[in-house]
């Protein structure tokens, strides 16, 4: 072989090489990252009682439903067929009940001939886009007890997990940093993994948006190209995100015009020549078209703009809303999981919030106008979106909102202020893996501190008289597989995750890998 063949060959595999490494890299990152969220909705699954979680009782209602046949069973709180094992003695016992444990309702399925015998009942997700729970129902339908419970939740969890660890693996890759890893950190919040445990399609469409912002932020990035498997990853996410639920295609598309204020028409020239992106369009705007319709035909599932008079003055409701409602949606997004009633440390919400304020404070410091405005633009408009929902939902004598409902698009602020962290350089790689790993350290545990306090909540209740028991472990209600697996499965999956962010970021060599081959032209020369 010629010396100048030689360095031909020499330089492709060069270029090679270093492309197969980093794909492997991501591939054992998307593998771990979705083994350690695994592991949090597997703890979370085996932790609480049946509809311990938020509507788990209407959601497992709406899946039976699904499967046998009722694709569309009208408004919220419709009757929907199911079998009478899913609606057991005692259902709803413990809401809001905290001195009743979770053996005041029987468990489903403890009587076996109940499995077998359909009764109809209301559920309120029963107007519900039903892509979800034709993926959850067939197992209920299979084993209409428990057993098909705890798998509709580990199914809801490996779709959850597939997303987040999506959201990784493209940020761990990115050309911006791992700033972005920090971002899904926070993301992350303590209701959202627990309802990596929870037969409910609010977590599947968190997860779905948290991908879906990692993905457009990369894609519009003006220093990178367009990379294909990011944007079949949008594609996916995108098409989750807006069938799930029935605002999902609402929030997306604020995502998408929140981060097109920083893109100019050379990037969307680029953007628009990439055969992926143009396939992500049209499935995205496919799924979009699907929700639309969906929500059409099957109409509001809460009439929540019904002209009805409200007997509470608007003057007093926004006091109402300023005073009250907008703190309760930032606990709402941090520490109330189940039914908001269970007395998660306040503490919780303030670290939460305290990681939070880091990317967002930091975007606004480092980022020039218009990425403050879209910072500005989520952290507002979500709160005013959930705001308007309710001064509706007062006319119908009820508050609606809350905090949960606008985490898809919440959880944008900080990804947004993470991308610019990334984007500015100024901070160093040493900065962001000393972030990371303070970040793992700071936040991590809250989740074990929330999962054990929502156990003894179920296990042994919180008394009237003030005195509080700690022991997870113990109590006149056990978890379906004992208290000890849960919190393992959960403490498996923190070591993982904390892992990955301990690894932290890479410095930047010098290249001077063309240093050889430049001698091996010589030579040939």
């Amino acid at each position: 072989m010629a010396v100048g063949e030689m360095a031909t060959e020499q330089e492709s595999t060069r270029r090679r090489g270093p492309g197969r490494r980093r794909e492997a890299s991501t591939l054992r990152v998307w593998v771990l990252a979705f083994l350690g969220v695994f592991l949090l909705g597997a703890g979370w699954s085996l932790a609480t009682p049946y509809d311990g979680q938020p509507d788990e009782l209407q959601h497992v209602i709406r899946a039976y439903g699904v499967v046998d046949g009722q694709i569309n069973a009208g408004p919220a709180n419709s009757p929907v067929r199911t079998a009478k094992s899913l609606v057991p003695e005692g259902k709803a016992c413990f809401r809001w009940h905290l001195d009743k444990t979770g053996d005041c309702q029987a468990e489903p399925g403890s009587v076996p001939a109940e499995q077998h015998i359909k009764i109809h009942e209301g559920s309120g997700a029963s107007g519900y886009d039903p892509s979800y729970y034709l993926y959850v129902g067939p197992v209920i339908h299979l084993w209409p007890n428990m057993t098909g419970v705890v798998l509709a939740r580990l199914l809801t969890a490996a779709e959850m997990s597939a997303l987040i660890a999506s959201a990784v693996a493209v940020a761990w890759s990115s050309r911006r940093g791992r700033w972005l890893l920090g971002g899904i950190m926070v993301g992350v919040t303590p209701v959202a993994a627990s309802l990596l445990g929870a037969v409910n399609p609010a977590g599947v469409e968190i997860a779905a948006a948290l991908a879906f912002w990692v993905c457009v932020l990369d894609l519009f990035s003006p220093d990178a190209p367009p990379r294909k498997w990011v944007a079949m990853t949008a594609a996916w996410s995108g098409a989750v995100f807006a069938v799930t639920r029935g605002f999902g295609f609402g929030w997306m598309g604020l995502a998408v015009l929140v981060c097109a204020l920083t893109i100019n028409w050379a990037k969307i020239k680029e953007l628009w020549a990439s055969v992926p992106v143009r396939w992500a369009v049209g499935i995205i705007g496919a799924a979009c078209c699907l929700a639309v319709a969906w929500d059409m035909s099957a109409g509001a599932n809460y009439p929540l703009t019904a002209n009805t008079t409200s007997k509470t003055s608007l003057p007093q409701i926004i006091i109402q809303e300023l005073w009250v409602r907008i703190p309760f949606y930032l606990d709402g997004t941090a520490r109330q999981v189940s039914y908001g009633d269970i007395p998660i440390p306040t503490v919780v919400t303030y670290v939460w919030l305290a990681g939070v304020g880091f990317f967002i404070v930091g975007g606004m410091i480092l980022g020039n106008w218009r990425e403050r405005l879209q910072i500005a633009a989520v952290a507002v408009g979500a709160i005013a979106i959930l705001a308007v929902s309710d001064i509706n939902a007062v006319r119908q004598g009820m508050w609606f909102s809350q905090g949960r409902y606008a985490l898809p698009l919440l959880v944008g602020a900080p990804m947004l202020g993470a991308a610019v962290m990334g984007r500015t350089g100024v901070l160093t790689p040493r900065v962001n893996t000393q972030a990371l790993r303070c970040l793992a350290v700071g936040l991590l545990p809250v989740h074990l501190l929330v999962l054990a306090v929502t156990m003894v909540r179920f296990e042994r209740g919180f008394p009237t008289n003030g005195v509080l028991a700690v022991n997870p472990f113990r109590g006149s209600w056990t978890p379906p597989a004992g208290a000890e697996l849960p919190v393992i499965l959960l403490c498996l999956g923190l070591l993982l995750i904390g892992w990955l962010m301990w690894r932290g970021v890479p410095e930047e060599p010098q290249d001077l890998s063309d240093a050889p081959t430049r001698r091996l032209r010589t030579a040939a020369v």
